[in-house]
């Protein structure tokens, strides 16, 4: 998407996307909603990054408005990155499950970050030395 992050003044695919919701939560929440599709992929590897190596040049997205069809995002859709923020915003956020019960009852797959809070990081990441873990883990 050619659609700028405003405080980055990048564009949303120079970014690098990385959830601050652990993925085997987002797993767990979709299985005990009802949805199967998720556990047909099977093993699906995910890094974990620590937090310093992402805090600077990045930012926080919220993600808990809906936007309808727009694609414009505003200044106050973002905040700044620290421990405590990123630790607030690491749970699974009622709009996200509300939203996953809205798919499943419409019988469409969901996107798994459709009202998820991201930190969006504008620069390069060595994964050589990060801990690959399978979504599933601690399920």
């Amino acid at each position: 998407m050619n659609i700028t992050i405003p405080p980055l003044r990048v564009l949303w695919n120079d970014v690098i996307h990385i959830s601050l919701i652990h993925p085997s939560l987002i797993y767990k929440t979709l299985s005990d909603i009802g949805f199967e599709h998720h556990r047909a992929w099977g093993a699906l590897n995910w890094f974990e990054i620590p937090l310093d190596d992402v805090s600077g040049n990045s930012i926080l997205y919220r993600n808990d408005r809906d936007k309808g069809d727009s694609r414009i995002f505003l200044d106050s859709d973002f905040e700044p990155v620290s421990v405590d923020r990123v630790r607030a915003l690491s749970s699974m956020p009622e709009i996200n499950v509300k939203y996953y019960r809205a798919c499943f009852e419409e019988k469409n797959p969901p996107l798994l970050w459709g009202y998820a809070p991201h930190l969006l990081f504008n620069g390069q990441l060595d994964v050589t030395n990060y801990r690959i873990f399978d979504w599933r883990e601690g399920v």
